[in-house]
């Protein structure tokens, strides 16, 4: 009886179908007062409009909120900021329609996306068992060159790359509406960025004649 201690990986480019779109409001001005009214109202307007479009403010989440003092040569600065979160399913439409709607009002905000898969830990399951497949298929053959056959599993050691366990998949929500008369933009038709989902396993496996 021996062991051989063999890695198996397995991968995937899967398109990404829900989307954190992250907003962020900052000004600077010469007081605190003026600096988060500014800020404040300019949360408020995308808000609103938000809301025409099926989005109401209990769906967003707030991740920064703060106002920072500082002195430069005897001179105040403040910079107010706010930062929210909106999570939903893919829409090229409607991340267009955003992007627009900040142009028109001509508001000043920093915007960013990303992409993720809402059965993330579903996959990754599903990868976990394709890479150990792909151990074994490795340890057969070198078992088989020396006579042997694989009959059972030492140890597992599942890359830490990922932390399955904890992740919860995400649930689609509905999807939702755009800027009103809008002219519809070929970026529109988009598909959404392709994700590469990998796991690896290292696993000792007994061998036996």
């Amino acid at each position: 009886m021996g062991k051989l201690t063999i890695e198996g990986k397995a991968s995937r480019k899967i398109e990404a179908d829900t989307e954190e779109i992250t907003l962020s409001f900052q000004y600077h001005a010469e007081n605190s007062a003026e600096a988060s009214k500014k800020v404040i109202s300019e949360c408020e307007l995308l808000l609103k409009e938000l809301t025409h479009w099926g989005i109401s403010p209990e769906q967003i989440h707030i991740s920064d909120d703060d106002i920072d003092q500082r002195y430069d040569d005897r001179m105040l600065y403040v910079t107010a900021a706010r930062e929210i979160t909106i999570e939903l399913p893919y829409n090229m439409e409607f991340n267009n329609s955003l992007m627009e709607l900040i142009q028109k009002k001509q508001m000043n905000i920093d915007y960013d996306i990303s992409y993720s898969l809402s059965n993330y830990k579903e996959i990754h399951k599903e990868l976990i068992q394709e890479a150990l497949a792909d151990s074994k298929e490795k340890a057969e053959l070198i078992a088989a060159a020396m006579g042997q056959r694989i009959t059972g599993i030492d140890s597992l050691k599942i890359s830490d790359q990922y932390d399955v366990s904890d992740w919860t998949s995400r649930e689609q929500g509905s999807t939702f509406g755009v800027l009103a008369d809008r002219a519809p933009m070929l970026s529109d038709k988009l598909k959404a960025p392709l994700n590469d989902e990998t796991e690896t396993v290292e696993v000792v496996w007994i061998m036996s004649v």
